[in-house]
């Protein structure tokens, strides 16, 4: 008797269980990619301003470029979508 009941408990509480764990890894990749996607504008933000201090004369944005070419590989592993990559000047 007590395994029976123990089988139907496991039955009505397992689901919901699954369920939450599903909500919850899903909401972490989400905000993952969104976090991405920041990152990404940030850093194509600060390339193109090195890029406009260095032709006016001051200091190269070697470092500034380097960052975005990370940032852009990052976000191709974070699973963020082509066409927000491309929008942001990510190569391929």
């Amino acid at each position: 008797m007590k395994t029976i009941v123990a089988m139907m408990l496991v039955m009505v509480v397992a689901p919901a269980f699954a369920q939450d764990i599903f909500e919850k890894f899903n909401r972490g990749y989400e905000r993952r990619q969104y976090d991405a996607e920041r990152d990404l504008e940030f850093r194509k933000n600060m390339r193109d301003l090195g890029t406009v201090i260095e032709k006016r004369g001051g200091p190269s944005a070697v470092g500034d470029r380097m960052q975005h070419d990370r940032a852009c590989q990052n976000a191709l592993e974070r699973g963020v979508e082509d066409g927000v990559r491309r929008s942001l000047g990510c190569r391929d």
